[in-house]
């Protein structure tokens, strides 16, 4: 078999820039690439094997753009130390990518998946007493951060409930986090638990969507995001240690794909998700004032491309630990 090399490196460039690009738009260049060498490159398989080099902004458009049947093996080969594997294949990439470039929060340009305000800030907070289960908060912080919050807790014929809502805001002139020229997101979340103690029944929801329109170094931009988690299980005591609780969580995160990932796709990535769910144990110690926990949990994703969807391999992990309380 013969072995073809072609090296478009730099070939994207458009004439308008110095270059030679008439063939596509810039964010389209990869895909029409591979799209329109299609036919050639199968027509010459098996006598030969074809390998375009693209510029590395333009690999995860390329890839999806690209066929089953299309004979570009090498592409993947020689690649594959640096990616996200996916359906079988590779997603290259300019850089690797972590399970947080899939569950990032404009808001703080950090890859936690929800509760995108949880992170310590300078900050004066007022929390208001408690009137009948409710109370009030509030905070401003350096640099124009604030926010409000609203909870409430209570309980009727022994089902305890709590509910809590916030927004919040974040804005800086002079953010270079997360690549951040200015920052201006704002983030409302709400979460509510209620638990039949008879039972040991329990429910747990919460919600959360960003408003991101943040502005960054590299010209490229992200979506507004929204998250949603449901967690639910039962606490009884089944022994002289404590209480045992087994519960069942699933969430789902959408669009909250991170900056970092958009640099990498070369500004391709329209859209988002990440799955995740799980189930677990955890057996408190009273004595001890400890709580020790058995949880599995999986996680699988995709990305939304100019070219097309890429399917994420999924991610299992067993956790064991044990918290003890001063």
């Amino acid at each position: 078999m013969k072995y073809f090399f072609a090296n478009l490196k730099r070939f994207d460039i458009p004439v308008t820039l110095g270059g030679v690009n008439r063939l596509a738009p810039v964010q389209e260049w990869g895909a029409s690439i591979v799209r329109q060498t299609e036919p050639f490159v199968n027509s010459l398989y098996p006598r030969a094997c074809c390998t375009l080099l693209l510029p590395e902004a333009h690999l995860l458009s390329a890839l999806a753009a690209r066929a089953e049947a299309l004979r570009l093996d090498v592409i993947e080969r020689t690649l594959r130390s640096n990616g996200v594997t996916s359906s079988g294949n590779t997603v290259p990439l300019a850089t690797d990518l972590k399970w947080g470039d899939v569950a990032s929060c404009g808001h703080t340009s950090l890859g936690i998946a929800a509760d995108c305000n949880g992170v310590p800030l300078n900050a004066i907070r007022y929390d208001s007493p408690t009137f009948g289960g409710f109370s009030v908060s509030a905070s401003w912080g350096e640099d124009d951060f604030w926010d409000v919050a609203a909870r409430y807790a209570g309980e009727f014929n022994g089902i305890k409930v709590a509910v809590a809502a916030a927004y919040s805001h974040a804005g800086d002139e002079n953010d270079f986090g997360g690549g951040v020229i200015h920052r201006d997101s704002d983030y409302f979340q709400i979460g509510a638990f209620i638990h039949h103690v008879p039972t040991g029944l329990f429910v747990y929801g919460a919600y959360g969507t960003e408003n991101n329109n943040n502005v960054y170094a590299s010209g490229f931009t992200t979506d507004d995001t929204n998250h949603w988690y449901l967690k639910a299980g039962l606490r009884r005591k089944w022994n002289h240690l404590g209480h045992t609780v087994m519960y069942g969580e699933y969430a789902n995160h959408d669009d909250m794909y991170s900056i970092g990932a958009q640099i990498a796709s070369g500004g391709t990535i329209t859209g988002s998700e990440l799955r995740r769910w799980g189930l677990g144990v955890v057996q408190e110690i009273d004595a001890a004032a400890m709580s020790m926990w058995l949880a599995y949990r999986n996680m699988d994703g995709e990305f939304n491309t100019l070219g097309g969807k890429i399917d994420l391999d999924q991610i299992h992990m067993v956790k064991f630990g044990a918290l003890i309380n001063f």
